[in-house]
C-alpha cells in the first residue's frame, strides 16, 4: 500500500481542524455584578448564601470546593487603537500575567477574538494566527443578561485564540498586528494607528471558584467569581459571576439541554439582584 500523501490530503488537515473549530462547543454564563457591592470576601460568600437558595430550589447538584475557595490572581491589559478600531469591528485584544504565590509566570496569556450576536457572522472570521505558533480556538456561545432588566437572557457569540507569548510593553501598529492574526485585516483604516494599553489602564483580576454545578448529562461548570481592581488606584471596577459548560456541539439536542439551565440562569438574576449590574 502506498503512503505517498497527496496535495489534497495536506491541505485536508488544516481545513478539516479549521472546521471543527467552527463548531460551537461552550456555553459560558455571565452575569456583571456592581463591584462596591463585592469589596471583601465576607460579601462574596453574602452574595454565594443567595445564588445557592436558587440552587437549592433548582435541583441543581452542586459540589463545593473542599475548604476556602480557592483564589487565583492575574492583570488584565486590553488594547486597542486611539479610536477603538477593534472594538469598532467587533474585536477584542486582551493580555493577562498570571501569578502564582506572587510570582509571575515565564509567559503572558494573549487573547483574540471576535464578538457578535450573529453566530454564522462568527463562524465566518477565522482568528487562528498567522504565524506558526501553540493556540487554542474556542468557539462559544456567552449567555448574557438583558440590559434593561433582570430575569432575561441573550447571546452573544465569541470565537477565541488564546496564546502565550513573551511578555511586551511597546505599542504596535494595525499592520503589525495583521500578521499575527490575519483576520484583522478588516480593521485597516486607512492610516497606521498604534495599538496600545486602552486608557492606560491595567486591572487587577481576583478570581475566587466556590465549586461545580452539575446539571446532568455531561454539562458541569466550575462557579466563579472575578472582581477587577485599578492596579493603580485599587478602585473596583467591575464584578462578574460566572460559569462554562462544554460539549460536542451546539445541536438541538444540546439546545434542549440548555434551556432549563437558562432557566436557572435567570433564577439566579432574581434571587441576587441587588447586586447585579445592567
Amino acid at each position: 500500500m502506498s503512503t505517498t500523501r497527496t496535495e489534497s490530503d495536506l491541505e485536508r488537515g488544516p481545513r478539516l481542524a479549521a472546521e471543527a473549530e467552527a463548531v460551537v462547543c461552550f456555553a459560558e454564563f455571565k452575569l456583571l455584578l456592581k463591584p462596591d457591592e463585592l469589596r471583601h470576601i465576607v460579601d462574596a460568600y453574602a452574595l454565594w448564601s443567595h445564588v445557592y437558595r436558587a440552587v437549592d430550589r433548582s435541583g441543581v447538584r452542586f459540589v463545593p470546593t473542599p475548604g476556602d475557595p480557592p483564589i487565583r490572581a492575574r492583570d488584565v491589559m486590553f488594547y486597542d487603537t486611539p479610536h477603538f478600531d477593534l472594538y469598532e469591528n467587533h474585536f477584542i485584544l486582551r493580555r493577562r500575567t498570571h501569578y502564582r504565590d506572587g510570582w509571575t509566570k515565564s509567559h503572558d496569556e494573549l487573547t483574540f477574538k471576535f464578538r457578535h450576536p450573529d453566530v454564522e457572522r462568527v463562524r465566518a472570521v477565522d482568528v487562528r494566527p498567522g504565524i506558526k505558533a501553540q493556540a487554542r480556538i474556542k468557539f462559544k456561545r456567552e449567555i448574557l443578561p438583558l440590559p434593561d432588566r433582570i430575569g432575561g437572557a441573550r447571546h452573544i457569540y465569541t470565537r477565541n485564540c488564546v496564546m502565550v507569548l513573551p511578555q511586551a510593553e511597546r505599542a504596535v501598529d494595525v499592520d503589525t498586528l495583521v500578521g499575527l492574526f490575519p483576520a484583522l485585516r478588516a480593521v485597516h483604516p486607512g492610516r497606521r494607528p498604534h495599538v496600545a494599553l486602552v486608557n492606560q489602564v491595567t486591572v487587577n483580576e481576583t478570581l475566587s471558584e466556590f465549586g461545580v454545578l452539575d446539571f446532568g448529562h455531561g454539562l458541569a461548570g466550575t462557579v466563579t467569581l472575578a472582581l477587577w481592581r485599578d492596579t493603580e488606584t485599587s478602585a473596583p471596577v467591575v464584578s462578574e459571576l460566572g460559569f462554562q459548560l462544554k460539549f460536542d456541539r451546539l445541536d438541538e439536542r444540546t439546545e434542549a439541554l440548555l434551556q432549563p439551565i437558562e432557566a436557572f440562569f435567570r433564577s439566579v438574576q432574581h434571587h441576587i439582584a441587588r447586586w447585579v449590574l445592567l
